[in-house]
């Protein structure tokens, strides 16, 4: 019988499983406290990027982080940024 997981912790399961296969992370203590790392990241971008009022505030705006576009921005990136309103 399988486990159920949340949406969030599968993706984190995801996620860590890909570092590991990608040898982005050697042990799991080594995904741990990348991940921890990466997710104080995402949070404290999230947090400048809605403190400086920088997401789109249309109601179809999708939000969330895009992980590879924000490591190459060296910034919280969110999917707003590339989304058009519908005319």
């Amino acid at each position: 019988m399988s486990a159920e997981f949340d949406p969030k912790e599968r993706l984190i399961r995801i996620m860590g499983t890909f570092d590991l296969a990608t040898g982005h992370a050697d042990t799991w203590e080594d995904l741990l406290e990348s991940l921890n790392l990466e997710l104080h990241e995402v949070l404290d971008h999230y947090r400048e990027a809605v403190k400086n009022k920088t997401c789109k505030t249309h109601p179809d705006a999708p939000h969330g982080f895009l992980r590879t576009a924000s490591h190459n921005a060296d910034r919280y990136v969110c999917e707003c940024e590339h989304w058009e309103e519908p005319k």
